[in-house]
């Protein structure tokens, strides 16, 4: 029996009173597994009243996570595109109504990280993007002031040469000047 939206429908509906369903969050009281059991029983139950075949809890279980898995990588190549240089064919890829719901449900740290989370080689995600953004405050000056003195370095450059490139310190003979054959030095 294939899954249909009738199914995702009913799984989110019943999310949105239990979203431990979707975040796999339960309470880890003395009854927090038995909630979860009972819970998970009841949905299967709803699902399977809908008259389209029947699945076992762990079936339902296993499709709901392969959905989950789907939908936030489909997601996450939507944010890669989105976020990316350009260039290359556009992507024609859109999340369905129930998609989006699934995914607010699951909330932006399923999809995108978790900005408190460290990242491989240290640092938080929230920590990065800030020291991401400090970097770049600091370039902008120090990037401004480079090419300024860049400009006068290439100012002075062109001071202490001489016509065709010459050093100054090069006694050159003009060339605008043959006809007077004048020797001159360029300080």
């Amino acid at each position: 029996m294939r899954v249909s939206n009738d199914h995702w429908t009913t799984i989110l509906e019943f999310s949105e009173l239990h979203k431990e369903i979707i975040t796999n969050r339960f309470s880890t009281h003395f009854n927090g597994k038995q909630k979860n059991v009972e819970l998970w029983e009841d949905l299967a139950t709803k699902l399977n009243s809908l008259g389209q075949g029947e699945r076992s809890v762990e079936e339902w279980k296993k499709k709901l996570a392969d959905w989950k898995s789907k939908t936030k990588a489909k997601s996450a190549k939507i944010y890669k595109y989105i976020h990316g240089t350009g260039g290359g064919p556009s992507i024609n890829i859109k999340l369905t109504t129930l998609e989006e719901k699934l995914l607010s449900l699951m909330g932006t740290a399923a999809a995108y990280g978790d900005k408190t989370v460290a990242e491989k080689g240290g640092g938080t995600q929230k920590d990065s993007k800030h020291n991401h953004n400090e970097i770049i405050q600091c370039l902008v000056p120090s990037l401004v002031g480079l090419k300024r003195k860049l400009n006068e370095h290439v100012e002075e450059k062109k001071q202490s040469l001489g016509p065709n490139g010459a050093r100054s310190e090069e006694y050159i003979k003009d060339p605008r000047n043959s006809s007077k054959n004048q020797q001159m030095r360029i300080s």
